[in-house]
């Protein structure tokens, strides 16, 4: 070895001292396998302060045994994967109260609990970087009775990626952005996700939100509407799939399939818009200020206005649409 060679390896070796001092590596998580038979909140509460992987068998599992109401509260650091949405049930609500937490390849099914699963401060430090990734919540099927009021609560949560997640038949809202504590929610993105046949909104955001995306997947048949959103900066739809009008199970007839009041930076592009029924418009934006809609498909909305931008917004950009049929008319009266 060289003396340059020498003094180089010496260098990047006290680079390197320095470097682990200044910024510690992690200590390994603990990885626990277990049938989902066992009591998962003793498991849970094993991992230690360096939270953990847990790996769920077939079966369905709850906090506490015998007790489907009781929430499973998940700190910090804690992964919990499943055999698939099919294969392993969490029949509790989940209850996450620290970041760097995920839910992976299960089901949420608790009965008739105000929540599937709540993200929540509850006045501790702003829980961010949480994560779902094929995860299903919610009941069986439409009126079944073994699901939760809402699907996902939002409540202090920050820069929340859902991946390949299904919110479906709910009785009350499936995704909820709202606030009760000081901290906001604020940065989600939902990658082809799915929200269905909830009672309420697929989605409804709160004045506790900045910047929710949602790109691909579908919102459909949800009873009080596809999306609403009120007070919001930054929401972005990107090539959603919003169809209206199941004829096995009709859902509740609304006016807007998607409604937005006094929101801010709003992107509407290249969604699908099909009605065959229950439905008056697509969207209405109300009070809005700046946002561009473009690249849209209108199909099934007959003989009045496909969509409505109210005189009450302004700063928009309405690129090239699509009404497919050939009837109805795109209502923007955006200053």
């Amino acid at each position: 070895m060289t003396y340059r060679e020498s003094r180089l390896r010496e260098q990047l070796t006290v680079w390197e001292r320095g470097h682990r001092h200044r910024f510690p590596q992690p200590a390994e998580q603990v990885v626990v396998e277990a049938p989902a038979s066992m009591a998962l909140q003793a498991i849970v509460n094993n991992l230690g302060a360096n939270g953990g992987r847990i790996k769920l068998g077939e079966g369905t599992a709850l906090a506490v045994d015998g007790s489907p109401s009781t929430p499973l509260v998940v700190p910090g650091g804690v992964t919990i994967t499943g055999d698939g949405a099919a294969s392993t049930v969490i029949g509790c609500p989940v209850l996450i109260t620290g970041s760097q937490t995920g839910l992976e390849s299960l089901w949420v099914r608790p009965p008739g609990t105000a929540y599937g699963v709540r993200i929540y401060n509850g006045g501790s430090p702003f829980i961010a970087r949480c994560f779902f990734d094929h995860v299903f919540v919610g009941a069986s099927f439409k009126g079944a009775g073994d699901g939760p009021i809402d699907g996902i609560q939002l409540d202090g949560a920050g820069v929340i990626e859902a991946d390949h997640l299904t919110v479906a038949a709910c009785t009350g809202h499936g995704l909820l952005f709202d606030s009760t504590g000081l901290e906001p929610n604020t940065t989600f993105k939902g990658n082809v996700c799915s929200f269905v046949k909830n009672g309420g909104f697929g989605v409804r955001i709160l004045q506790s939100c900045t910047l929710a995306e949602f790109s691909g997947g579908n919102m459909e048949n949800n009873d009080a509407g596809e999306l609403y959103a009120e007070n919001v900066t930054g929401v972005r739809l990107l090539g959603v799939d919003y169809e209206r009008g199941d004829p096995l199970q009709p859902p509740a007839t609304v006016t807007n399939v998607i409604e937005m009041q006094n929101c801010n930076q709003i992107e509407i592009i290249g969604c699908n818009m099909l009605k065959t029924g229950n439905a008056t418009r697509s969207f209405f934006l109300a009070g809005c200020n700046g946002g561009i809609v473009e690249g849209n498909r209108f199909t099934g909305w007959g003989a009045n206005g496909v969509a409505r931008i109210s005189e009450s917004s302004r700063n928009f950009r309405r690129g090239v649409n699509h009404i497919a049929d050939g009837s109805g008319w795109f209502e923007d009266y955006s200053r």
